[in-house]
């Protein structure tokens, strides 16, 4: 499966964040953001809060959330 090439710093060249928004974790996932909030309240993906208004999305559990999708 072919990943969107999603980069911190888009100057940066292939990095992907450890981190990803919301919108970002659905592009990852290739679902919409709803989904990514669905998968959060069965707990197949957990949320960490980084700052306090805004929720991430770890990278390796998204990665292992495609397993249960």
């Amino acid at each position: 499966m072919m990943r969107p090439n999603i980069q911190s710093n888009p100057g940066a060249g292939t990095v992907e964040p450890r981190y990803f928004t919301i919108k970002q974790a659905a592009v990852y996932l290739s679902v919409n953001p709803r989904t990514v909030r669905r998968l959060v309240q069965q707990g197949k993906i957990s949320e960490y809060r980084l700052t306090k208004d805004t929720p991430r999305y770890a990278r390796d559990d998204l990665d292992l959330s495609l397993i249960h999708i």
